[in-house]
């Protein structure tokens, strides 16, 4: 009887024990890259040199971006991903290796925010290009345990390995008290923030933010149907609901101070969140 028990248990061995491995597998690479990230030392990326005068040579980025960023009719900017040529494909691979070897903590804390925010959006544009033609920016790389390529470590510091979850939270989050940066971070996705038309600049990185929080909250995927004193939000707000609780802002009171226009009347009597959406199709400019 055990002989036979024993005989069904290996009849089932493959299924049953790929999905075993990849569980534990998964297990301890999670834990592993917990461990990672808590001993990282990114108290590192606080450091910054307020006397610097530096600048950043972002024009690489800058001459992409107004090569192939467009606005559509609804007012969202839009990436030319098929259009992107072998030779600018080349120069963003050569950007993004510029920004690696560039001595960031020397810099001042301006010219800081513009490194990381230029340096998040080129990644994802480069993993989007890697992986072209997707559907969504879920079916960038990824595994079978998470989807996006938010956790790969596309980038590396000073021969630190930094990926897009680290820059997002363990640096500019964690280092900048400043909730404008959720709009200035482009996703790769239609409800994401829009991808600048230019690259950030440190010495004009407040006027940046500002103009990328007043695009984002007018624009049409902030808000999915009002009703009564209710609004349907992006799922973006309710990702950084802990940064608007640990800056002690009220999400619906910034919201409004952004809202222009009708936009601005429709929102007056507004005082709850009725949920949260998000469409996660590429930003695609030939997407049908």
């Amino acid at each position: 009887m055990a002989l036979n028990t024993k005989n069904k248990l290996f009849k089932r061995a493959p299924t049953f024990w790929l999905v075993l491995i990849c569980f534990v597998v998964g297990v301890l690479t999670s834990q592993a890259n917990n461990a990672w990230a808590q001993n990282n030392n990114w108290q590192q990326w606080a450091q910054h040199n307020d006397s610097s005068v530096e600048v950043i040579d972002h024009s690489i980025w800058n001459r992409i971006l107004k090569t192939y960023v467009s606005t559509s009719a609804k007012g969202q900017n839009m990436f030319n991903y098929s259009a992107v040529s072998p030779a600018d494909k080349r120069a963003l691979m050569h950007y993004l290796e510029i920004l690696s070897t560039t001595p960031v903590s020397s810099l001042n804390k301006n010219e800081q925010l513009a490194f990381w925010i230029n340096a998040y959006n080129a990644i994802i544009v480069q993993a989007i290009i890697q992986s072209y033609p997707v559907e969504s920016i879920l079916d960038v790389d990824g595994d079978i345990f998470t989807r996006g390529p938010w956790k790969d470590n596309y980038f590396s510091v000073n021969g630190v390995p930094i990926n897009l979850f680290n820059i997002r939270h363990n640096i500019l989050f964690a280092h900048w008290g400043d909730i404008r940066v959720i709009y200035a971070l482009s996703c790769g996705a239609i409800s994401c923030p829009n991808i600048g038309a230019k690259a950030a600049k440190g010495k004009s990185v407040n006027g940046y933010l500002d103009a990328a929080a007043i695009a984002f909250i007018n624009g049409p995927e902030a808000f999915k149907g009002f009703k009564g004193n209710s609004v349907k939000i992006s799922q973006l707000f309710y990702w950084s609901k802990h940064q608007f609780k640990r800056e002690n802002i009220n999400m619906l009171d910034h919201i409004k101070s952004y809202a222009l226009g009708e936009l601005s009347h429709k929102l007056r009597n507004v005082d709850h969140i009725a949920g949260y959406y998000f469409n996660w199709q590429l930003n695609d400019l030939n997407e049908k």
